[in-house]
């Protein structure tokens, strides 16, 4: 059985009470969890735009000391181009650079790089050649203030970040560089404030700066642990921009981080800081957490909703129908409903459901009496005709013995076997299981047999051969059907003919066919040919009694009689279409 229906509307609509509750209530809360949603959504948002401000800050506050380094360097720098100096002798330059040196001590050299890439003025105490230096032909090039950042440089074995400021002189010849080094790790070689978000420690957050031309300038770490912290497949170009941000990207090792990006310089200098997202519950994720209030909301409407409708409505209702499956099986014993804790209204049922059982079962009690006393009177009735016509065979025997004429004896004879075959059906309508509906085997069996019986005698006997199926029939269809078969048995066992030392057989067969289709033979052997020739003669004819009346009892019944002369049988089959027992009284036997 589906628990889906449709209503008049065509719509399905579920059956069970506890899915159309839930249905209900998720229409109910729904305006609500839009409301949760909308909010939960712009609290997210305020959430993530603190968080960002938080996380940028952080980045601001903890690299401030790198910044600051770069920014002086490059104030420095800037005034050492301006400075008599630096295009004096070496000895008087690298004197100047070593003062000037004291206010960057995380600076590896300080020096004045001439056009030819020569460095003899520097804190170094000795001369180098950048000629062949891709930040030197970078700085000739640009003319300009750069950044750069040169490895295993000729310098130092570390790598180094270049801040280079273009000199030029009196006239506006352009006659070399200021060049200031600083250890590519000067963030991590710097005191910096503790990293903590929300009291806890962050030791993974790695912070670097980097360049308009996307090349790493400092860092807090090992120059290898940066390029694993990168933003995957993007350049640090991508990131270059006017203004600062927060986003979550995935790293080239593979790891999933948030990283934040302010310009320091503009056009010019970034920070970048990346921070590791520790794993959370999925429930508590982004996209799923602004979904949960509503989803847990809901989830609770319904097992609410499933936990009344089972505690208020479905364990007494499921009390009631073993109830009413109990009553419309059959049982008949007076139900106890315990509808204890039930609303009043499911009381209200139960009581209605055990007053209507008991004004039934008094009801049926009534009607079977009333059956009852009925089918003893019908018994009476068919067993007081049957004995009325009992006498008047035995007057009409007695009037046989006063009769002078075989003629009148044969009459009579007729009469009486015919008026005793009604006695027997009467007999069988007073015997028989049912007064509504006629069991076939039984009546029309006890008919044969009697008849058989009482047209046998001690020089003529029969063999039977009865074959009746178990059909039940309305009284309406039953007697004239044994009438007819009485008139046929009687025929052919007055017309079979009598040989000696052989025994006839009377065949009689009732078989059910297509359903609702019975056929009725009776057949008998005939040897004689000159009965058979009378026979055909009497059924050209067909002006006998036995013949009138079997033809009227077979349109009685409903069917087509049909009687056959073989070459050593006669044969009549009635085939008529069975009554259904609706037609007669209902005694509620099962067809």
């Amino acid at each position: 059985m589906t628990d889906v229906r449709q209503d008049r509307h065509g719509l399905p609509l579920p059956q069970r009470l506890s899915v159309r509750l839930a249905l209900l209530l998720t229409l109910a809360l729904l305006p609500l969890g839009i409301v949760s949603i909308i909010q939960t959504r712009e609290l997210r948002s305020e959430i993530n735009g603190r968080t960002s401000e938080a996380l940028l800050g952080e980045t601001l506050r903890a690299a401030a000391p790198e910044i600051g380094m770069i920014r002086t360097a490059r104030g420095i720098a800037a005034a050492l181009s301006v400075s008599d100096g630096v295009l004096g002798d070496p000895a008087t330059c690298s004197a100047l650079m070593t003062r000037v040196a004291t206010q960057i001590p995380q600076a590896i050299v300080v020096g004045f790089v001439r056009a030819d890439g020569v460095m003899d003025c520097s804190t170094a105490g000795r001369s180098f050649d950048f000629a062949d230096q891709p930040a030197f032909q970078r700085s000739i090039a640009a003319q300009a203030p750069v950044f750069s950042v040169t490895r295993n440089s000729i310098v130092s074995d570390l790598s180094i970040v270049g801040i280079s400021h273009p000199v030029f002189d009196a006239a506006g010849a352009y006659r070399g560089y200021i060049e200031i080094s600083l250890p590519q790790i000067g963030l991590n070689a710097m005191p910096t404030p503790p990293l903590n978000r929300g009291g806890r420690d962050l030791p993974d957050a790695v912070f670097w700066t980097f360049d308009s031309a996307g090349s790493v300038l400092t860092s807090s770490s090992e120059p290898e642990r940066v390029s694993s912290q990168v933003p995957r497949n993007r350049p640090l170009t991508a990131y270059a921009g006017p203004d600062a941000r927060v986003f979550r990207a995935v790293s080239s090792g593979g790891d999933a981080r948030t990283y934040a990006v302010v310009p320091l310089i503009a056009d010019e200098l970034y920070l970048m800081s990346s921070w590791r997202v520790a794993d959370a519950p999925p429930l508590l994720r982004p996209g799923i957490t602004q979904y949960l209030p509503p989803l847990v909301m809901w989830a609770v409407g319904l097992l609410v909703a499933g936990w009344a409708s089972e505690r208020l409505v479905n364990r007494h209702m499921r009390v009631l129908h073993r109830s009413i499956a109990r009553f419309s099986q059959g049982d008949r014993s007076q139900p106890h409903i315990d509808m204890a804790g039930a609303p009043r209204e499911l009381q209200e049922v139960g009581n209605a459901f055990v007053g209507m059982t008991e004004s039934i079962t008094r009801s049926e009690a009534a009607l079977e009496d009333t059956i009852h006393q009925k089918e003893v009177l019908l018994r009476e009735v068919h067993h007081r005709v049957k004995n009325n016509l009992q006498l008047i065979a035995s007057i009409m025997n007695m009037q046989m013995r006063r009769a002078h004429t075989p003629e009148v004896k044969q009459v009579l004879k007729g009469l009486q076997d015919r008026i005793m075959s009604l006695a027997t059906i009467h007999r069988g309508l007073y015997q028989t299981s049912g007064l509504a509906d006629i069991h076939a085997d039984e009546l029309l069996g006890d008919i044969v047999r009697q008849i058989i019986t009482l047209g046998s005698g001690p020089d003529r006997r029969f063999d039977l051969d009865l074959d009746i199926d178990d059909i039940r029939m309305t009284p309406d269809q039953a007697v004239p059907l044994s009438l007819l078969l009485t008139e046929a048995v009687t025929n052919a066992m007055k017309y079979t003919p009598a040989s000696v030392g052989t025994t006839p057989r009377i065949v009689v067969h009732l078989k059910r066919q297509d359903g609702d289709t019975a056929v009725l033979s009776v057949l008998n052997p005939r040897t004689d040919q000159a009965d058979r020739t009378k026979m055909a003669e009497r059924l050209t004819a067909a002006t006998g009694l036995g013949t009138q009346l079997l033809q009227a009892f077979a349109m009685q019944v409903g069917g087509t009689l049909t009687q056959e002369i073989g070459d050593a049988t006669y044969k009549v089959m009635v085939r008529f279409a069975i009554e259904t027992l609706d037609l007669a009284e209902d005694r509620g036997i099962p067809v």
